[in-house]
C-alpha cells in the first residue's frame, strides 16, 4: 500500500518534533508500508504577519499569559494555502491513502483517498492547559479548532496515542469512536541503544543503596517540574536517604540545595555517539525516572525509560496515564502532590524492594508489549488501514 506522509516539518531529520515521525515512519517501512514524502510543507506567510507574531510573542514573554497569542499559520487563509499545496501532492502521487501527521490544514483538502490522522492531542485538550496554548486571540482559536474539526471528520481513521487525547476528539468534537484508535507511540531510541532482552537490560545498584538516583530528562524545567524532583531530592535527604540527581536536557536556572549529590549533564544528544554512552550510563545508574511534568500531552522519555528497564515517577496528568501504569511500572501522584508526598512514594519503595525488583521488569515488558513502534505499525496496518496479514 502506498501512504503519502503529510507534514509541515522535515520528518527525515530526527529533530522535527522531538524525533516522533523519524522513528514512527521508521516503523511503518519496517512494517512493509510503502512511503512516499509529502514533507515539509511551509506556507507563504506574508512577512508582515511573521512580525506580527513576533510581536506578540516577545510581548507574551516579557509581559505573562495575559498577552493574547496570534498565530500567521492559524488563519484560513493560510491553512487554505497549505491544504492547497497537499492536493496538489496528493495528485501528482495518487496515493493509496494519505497519512496526515499533526496537520490540521488537510482537513481543508479536497482529495478523496482515505486520510489517516495521528496527533498526540487535540486543541480543545490543550487549550488552557499548555502555557503557550492559553489565552490565543480569536481569530488563530477559531481557525485551528475549526480546522482540526474538519480533519477529525474527514479522517477515516484517527490515531492517538493516549486516552486523554482519544476522550477530547469524541467529547470536544463529537467524533464517532469507531474510527478513534488508541495506538500508543513508542520509544525514540535507535536498535542499538535498547537492549535485546529484559535479561540485558543493566541494573542499577538495589534502591537500598546509597545514594539513592533520580534521573531527570527535559529541555522545559518549570512544565517538566524540575522544581519537584530537587524539592524531593531535599526532603529525601532530610529523612536520611542521600539523593543524587542527574538532570539532562536544560542549562539549570533554579538554586542547588545539594549541589554535591546534583549534576546538570547539558544537553545530551542521541546521534552523538559519546553523548548517547553517557546518556545511556545515566539510566544504567539510575533507580528512577523523575518528571513530573505539570503539563504533558504524552511523553516519549517515559517510554524511552521503560525500554531500558526504568521505573517512572511522575504526576497522573495528561496522556502520562496511558504510559505509566501507578503501582506497576511506576508511581503516579496527583497535580497538587507535595515534595513530602514524593518523599514518602519513593521511600516505599525503598522498603519494598522486590515491588521495585518487579516494577523493572514491567517497564520492559510494557516497552515490549506497547510502547514500541513496530508495534505501533502493526496496530497501525490492521487497525488504521484494514489491512489483512
Amino acid at each position: 500500500m502506498k501512504l503519502l506522509i503529510i507534514g509541515l516539518e522535515d520528518f527525515s531529520q530526527p529533530r522535527a518534533w522531538s524525533g516522533i515521525p523519524y522513528f514512527m515512519l521508521a516503523g511503518l517501512r519496517r512494517a512493509g508500508l510503502d512511503l512516499i514524502a509529502g514533507y515539509p510543507i511551509q506556507s507563504i506567510v506574508p512577512k508582515w504577519q511573521r512580525g506580527r507574531e513576533w510581536v506578540f510573542r516577545a510581548a507574551r514573554k516579557a509581559l505573562g499569559r495575559g498577552v493574547p497569542l496570534w498565530f500567521a499559520r492559524y488563519t484560513h487563509a493560510n491553512m487554505q494555502v497549505v491544504a492547497a499545496e497537499i492536493d496538489r501532492r496528493v495528485a501528482q502521487t495518487q496515493p493509496d491513502a494519505v497519512y496526515a501527521i499533526v496537520t490540521p490544514e488537510v482537513g481543508l483538502c479536497q482529495f478523496r483517498q482515505p486520510l489517516i490522522y495521528t496527533s498526540d492531542g487535540t486543541f480543545a485538550a490543550c487549550d488552557g492547559y499548555y502555557d503557550w496554548f492559553s489565552n490565543w486571540q480569536r481569530e488563530s482559536r477559531q481557525a485551528a479548532r475549526a480546522a482540526e474539526q474538519a480533519t477529525l471528520r474527514k479522517a477515516a481513521a484517527v490515531i492517538y496515542p493516549s486516552a486523554w487525547a482519544l476522550e477530547s476528539a469524541a467529547h470536544d468534537y463529537g467524533i464517532v469512536r469507531d474510527k478513534l484508535h488508541l495506538i500508543a507511540y513508542g520509544a525514540n531510541l535507535p536498535a542499538e541503544h535498547v537492549p535485546p532482552t529484559v535479561a540485558d537490560v543493566p541494573i542499577s545498584a538495589p534502591i537500598g543503596a546509597a545514594p539513592l538516583r533520580l534521573l531527570f530528562v527535559a529541555v522545559e524545567q518549570h512544565r517538566k517540574g524540575l522544581d519537584t524532583v530537587l524539592d524531593a531530592q531535599d526532603a529525601l535527604i532530610r529523612a536520611g536517604v542521600p539523593t543524587q540527581v542527574d538532570i539532562v536536557g536544560t542549562s539549570v536556572t533554579l538554586p542547588l540545595r545539594h549541589p554535591q549529590l546534583t549534576t546538570v549533564h547539558g544537553f545530551l544528544r542521541k546521534g552523538v555517539p559519546k553523548q548517547a554512552a553517557q546518556l545511556q550510563a545515566l539510566y544504567a545508574k539510575a533507580h528512577l525516572f523523575c518528571v513530573p511534568s505539570r503539563a504533558e500531552a504524552y511523553g516519549i522519555v517515559f517510554c524511552e525509560a521503560m525500554a531500558l528497564g526504568l521505573p517512572v515517577i511522575a504526576r497522573a496528568t495528561g496522556g502520562v496515564p496511558s504510559i505509566v501504569q501507578h503501582g506497576v511500572n511506576g508511581l503516579l501522584l496527583t497535580q497538587n502532590a507535595t515534595a513530602q508526598a514524593y518523599c514518602e512514594a519513593i521511600m516505599s519503595l525503598i522498603h519494598q524492594p522486590q515491588h521495585y525488583a518487579a516494577m523493572r521488569q514491567a517497564a520492559r515488558h510494557r516497552y515490549e508489549t506497547v510502547l514500541n513502534w513496530d508495534v505501533f505499525a502493526a496496530r497501525v496496518r490492521r487497525e488504521g488501514l484494514g489491512i489483512k496479514d
